[in-house]
């Protein structure tokens, strides 16, 4: 378990509001304090994944969405973990509690996984997602990779437009 110490750091971290209850954050230190300001938090830094001992004792729950940052395209397996983390996350959301989705910066893969978040729980665009967060947040998304794969996201639910079959009849 970590020790908290009284101490608050969360003036110290590069965090904003993006949307009401839900926040990006750079990488959050360990310690009670988050449980004071957030209920649910979303690590999002492939590399900073280890939650062994509670490090964040006093949170109703942290999800783990290790996502790559470092150059290549999204794996389909990350785009599908983080899709899932977003559909969970929205759920608090919906439940009037506090998130908080971070990575090392607190810019593209915690951008990502707040976008998808709110796309979820408002049922908007990829792009009117990434919109907001970049609202609040102008740094996030940068990574085209990921600003691409929003951009291409209908609203939750949205049917594709309908083709006609191959050799139907035209009017």
């Amino acid at each position: 378990m970590t020790a908290d110490h009284g101490l608050d750091y969360w003036e110290a971290l590069s965090q904003t509001q993006v949307a009401p209850r839900l926040w990006v954050s750079s990488y959050p230190l360990p310690g009670a304090y988050l449980a004071r300001r957030i209920d649910v938090l979303a690590l999002c830094a492939m590399e900073l994944q280890d939650v062994s001992g509670n490090p964040y004792p006093g949170l109703a729950d942290v999800y783990l969405c290790p996502l790559d940052d470092s150059g290549p395209p999204p794996t389909e397996q990350e785009l599908r973990d983080a899709h899932a983390t977003a559909r969970d996350l929205a759920r608090h959301l919906k439940a009037g509690q506090r998130v908080m989705c971070s990575c090392r910066a607190g810019r593209n893969r915690s951008g990502l996984c707040a976008a998808l978040t709110l796309r979820q729980a408002y049922g908007i665009t990829g792009q009117a997602a990434a919109n907001i967060v970049r609202g609040a947040r102008p740094e996030c998304l940068s990574n085209p990779h990921f600003a691409a794969h929003l951009r291409g996201l209908p609203a939750p639910g949205a049917k594709e437009p309908q083709r006609p079959r191959q050799g139907a009849r035209l009017r």
